[in-house]
């Protein structure tokens, strides 16, 4: 550790970091996508979830998650890893058409219109 190094006074200012946070009840912001496969009602999450999350082609982290009516929530941490995944399609698991849409947080997922 470097003890030559200091803070001047205006950088020792204190921050403030809203409680919530700390336990993770706030919903960051991301860049969503909503989809469903057409023409599957049953389908394996976790096989689907393996084959489309591909970490090296991502700027910056994804994450998804199956959510109500056998809808899938996708959550980019960058705007242009959502952008290359909607200009890259049409998108396809196990021969039936990934129907997406983007979305923004204030959106509710399971009643966004995917026909």
């Amino acid at each position: 550790m470097n003890n030559s190094l200091k803070l001047s006074e205006d950088e020792q200012s204190d921050v403030m970091v809203p409680l919530e946070l700390w336990h993770g009840e706030v919903d960051a912001q991301g860049y969503y996508l909503v989809g469903r496969l057409l023409g599957r009602r049953h389908f394996n999450f976790e096989a689907l979830k393996t084959t489309l999350h591909n970490p090296s082609n991502l700027i910056r982290g994804l994450n998804i998650c199956l959510i109500e009516g056998g809808r899938i929530l996708f959550t980019f941490d960058h705007i242009l890893d959502r952008k290359r995944v909607m200009d890259g399609g049409p998108w396809a698991f196990e021969k039936n058409l990934l129907i997406l849409k983007p979305i923004d947080a204030y959106d509710k997922p399971a009643r966004t219109d995917l026909n």
